[in-house]
């Protein structure tokens, strides 16, 4: 599945604020955090900005290996959701999809959490999931404008599939009563013939 929902690279502003406390740009940030982790390279912080660096640079293979790093040290919810949705730019959404679900698990009052498993399952085309997902977002955070957009797109695209099958099962019971028809036709003549056979 392709997709559509997660941005293959950051903007540099929004990183900013990160890219200050590492000497203000990219190239600073790598060369002053990568001399901090010859220091300290279990500090799950500083792998969370060196992976946010790559990410930057649409660099999300490298990313990965920095959030995932991290995660054998911290357990936040943010890292489960940087873990998640770099998989997703990735185009690797089973994995997603599980990181967002043990997310859910260890994180079950975070909204974002959950509505990024519910795009998981929507790019899967598991609907009902997808709408159990939503529904759960919007218990926490009725406000939550995009997660109500994205329950009613949920919701239509199960209820067309639920139609296209429906549609597909009487077309397939149609095709084998006309099959059977056929047959039925065809073994009376057959045997009106052999009988007709036998009197001769």
């Amino acid at each position: 599945a392709k997709n559509i929902y997660f941005h293959k690279r950051v903007n540099a502003a929004e990183m900013q604020p990160m890219l200050n406390k590492h000497g203000g740009s990219v190239e600073s940030a790598f060369r002053i955090i990568n001399e901090r982790l010859k220091i300290d390279p279990k500090n799950p912080f500083l792998l969370v900005d060196l992976g946010n660096t790559h990410r930057i640079l649409g660099q999300n293979k490298q990313a990965l290996v920095h959030f995932n790093k991290a995660s054998r040290f911290l357990k936040h919810a943010e890292l489960y959701q940087l873990r998640g949705s770099t998989l997703m730019t990735l185009g690797r959404i089973e994995e997603a999809s599980k990181v967002f679900g043990e997310g859910v698990e260890n994180f079950p009052k975070e909204p974002n959490l959950r509505l990024s498993l519910g795009l998981a399952y929507a790019q899967l085309e598991n609907w009902r999931d997808a709408i159990r997902m939503f529904r759960s977002v919007l218990r926490l955070k009725p406000e939550f404008s995009f997660a109500a957009e994205q329950l009613a797109h949920a919701q239509m695209m199960a209820q067309r599939k639920s139609s296209v099958l429906l549609d597909t099962v009487i077309f397939g019971m149609f095709a084998l009563v006309c099959a059977v028809a056929v047959w039925w036709k065809f073994a009376r003549k057959k045997g009106r013939h052999a009988g007709h056979k036998k009197r001769k």
